[in-house]
């Protein structure tokens, strides 16, 4: 979601400030799918959290927030 929003020149990502990952249950040999939210984005820190899952959102395998050094894009 982060990088769809920079697309539209709102914000841009600098740089990764720190990621944390849970691993909650092993994911079988299949795809894997991450949901992402913005859930926050300042004037110099983004913040997002992710749900990875394959197929069922409420048995997910892993669980992830990201914090993102920012600028704003011309837009923003």
């Amino acid at each position: 979601m982060l990088e769809e929003t920079a697309r539209v020149g709102e914000l841009v990502p600098v740089r990764v400030g720190q990621t944390d990952v849970d691993y909650l249950r092993p994911a079988a040999l299949a795809d894997v799918v991450c949901e992402a939210r913005l859930v926050r984005a300042g004037n110099r820190v983004a913040v997002t959290t992710m749900i990875l899952h394959q197929g069922d959102p409420s048995m997910p395998c892993a669980e992830a927030r990201g914090v993102y050094n920012i600028r704003r894009g011309a837009g923003g």
